[in-house]
């Protein structure tokens, strides 16, 4: 899996899961399709260490999975 110390590293034609490293402390597990554009239809496209989730299609946040649900039909 790759693993990247800022976004700004990952090559633009990137996608599939990925570590972003924030700080020692912080780890994110992401997901990109290409131009570094958080995405992710099947779940949370950034999972947290503390197990915080933040879904987002082609770059758009959710704060609720059941807004997304609504809005876009995915169940996840």
């Amino acid at each position: 899996m790759l693993t990247v110390f800022d976004e700004n590293e990952l090559p633009d034609d990137f996608e599939g899961q990925c570590i972003v490293v924030e700080n020692e402390n912080l780890r994110i597990l992401s997901w990109y399709v290409k131009g570094k554009i958080l995405h992710r239809e099947d779940g949370p496209a950034q999972i947290l260490p503390d197990g915080t989730n933040y879904y987002y299609i082609f770059g758009e946040s959710f704060l609720e999975k059941k807004l997304l649900e609504t809005s876009f039909g995915y169940g996840v």
